[in-house]
């Protein structure tokens, strides 16, 4: 038992005895290739202090102790809280002038871009579409914009400073925005302002539209003076070319407001077809569509709007029809057919009118605009379309009519 014991004791300190050479002849390794580097670096040295370059310290010169320079406090003269432009000389009488890129980095506003703080909307004066000599009943205050993310034109309205002769016969005023062609259908009107000659709308209206489309539409102001019992009535209107208006930034507008007239680019337009049947003796009207039509309240929906067509001979009144309603929607489409017996011989001594009416209103039906076909009527398209629909009998004629109120 005691040589076993012995045996193993021996074996475990030969092992110790080569471990611990291993780990000498290690560190020994690494000691001699620190020697030599530090031999090549003291010989690079020599080298460089027989040249005429100057002498660069070995590694055990370069360390030395830090020494902290001494400071020499002077008096500072006062600096004025005075901005001073990138540039600008900033030297008294009688002293030397400093070089620029010195004066330029000692200027307290040398980092600073003023084109940054110049961006200001720019304020446009804006006549509109008023003539030389026309009468105005006040200025429109707004901003206009186009929004690139979103592709909508952003009109902010603020207000309306009024001079309108009769101030008293104000009830409720409020402005409707339309975008001309281009009308999506949507009523665009601020809330009403009770009895006010300078009312203060601050609402903000977008027209979803691309940017190439804008410099063909036309934005229009509309003031309308309005009575919940009584018919609506335009006083005031502003139209502003849009491909006048650089609208990449916001801009600030005055506009002139002109003197609006009753019924002036409210009732919109009508389109209808004629067209005759000789053989079954039938007048055929086609009502495809309407566009531009104003409700006659202020509450921001579309019309309910239909058509009535009424026939007449020699001026007295035959037969009336009319075609299904429309709601909610300024630009309504019926497509709709509405037949007439009429004989071949009576046909050139007709006429028609047609009516477009909002069945909303609270005590009746309120027309809100209508035109008149035949051969002896007043309106130029009326006639041609009449006449149009006589010379080509089968074939259908349409043609855009104006409506007035």
């Amino acid at each position: 038992m005691i040589s076993q014991l012995g045996l193993t004791i021996i074996i475990l300190f030969g092992t110790s005895l080569v471990a611990l050479a291993i780990i000498l002849s290690f560190k020994v390794s690494i000691a001699r290739k620190e020697r030599k580097q530090y031999q090549t670096l003291q010989a690079g040295n020599t080298v460089t202090s027989e040249t005429e370059t100057p002498r660069q310290p070995g590694l055990l010169q370069s360390i030395q102790p830090l020494t902290r320079p001494s400071l020499t406090i002077e008096s500072a003269p006062s600096i004025s809280p005075t901005l001073v432009q990138p540039g600008a000389s900033t030297t008294t009488p009688g002293s030397s002038t400093p070089d620029d890129s010195v004066s330029d980095r000692l200027s307290p506003t040398s980092g600073l871009n003023f084109e940054l703080y110049n961006k200001r909307s720019p304020i446009l004066r804006h006549r509109g579409s008023v003539a030389v000599g026309e009468e105005t009943v006040g200025k429109l205050h707004y901003h206009v914009k186009y929004d690139f993310r979103s592709c909508d034109l952003i009109v902010n309205l603020h207000g309306l400073d009024l001079c309108f002769p009769e101030p008293n016969q104000i009830c409720e005023l409020f402005i409707r925005l339309t975008l001309q062609p281009n009308n999506d259908g949507r009523v665009r009107q601020t809330t009403p302002k009770k009895k006010s000659i300078n009312p203060q709308f601050e609402e903000v209206f977008k027209f979803p539209l691309m940017f190439d489309e804008l410099p063909d539409q036309t934005l229009v102001f509309t003031l309308i003076n309005c009575d919940r019992f009584s018919r609506h009535e335009p006083i005031g209107e502003v139209e502003i070319v849009m491909v006048e208006i650089d609208c990449t930034r916001e801009v600030e507008i005055w506009s002139d407001m002109r003197l609006g007239r009753p019924g002036a680019g409210l009732a919109g337009e009508l389109l209808f077809s004629l067209s005759y049947l000789p053989t079954a003796e039938r007048l055929n009207v086609v009502i495809m569509k309407s566009r531009n039509l104003a409700a006659p309240d202020f509450s921001g929906d579309g019309p309910a709007a239909y058509v009535k067509a009424s026939l007449s001979l020699n001026g007295k009144k035959l037969k009336k029809k009319k075609t299904s309603v429309k709601r909610s929607d300024a630009n309504p489409v019926w497509n709709e057919a509405l037949v007439f017996n009429v004989p071949h011989d009576e046909l050139a001594d007709c006429s028609m009118e047609l009516s477009v009416v909002d069945s909303r209103t609270v005590t009746q039906n309120d027309v809100m605009g209508s035109c008149e076909v035949g051969v002896e009527v007043d309106d130029a398209t009326g006639r041609d379309h009449w006449k149009a629909m006589l010379a080509s009998h089968r074939k259908p004629q349409a043609m855009w009519h104006k409506l007035k109120s």
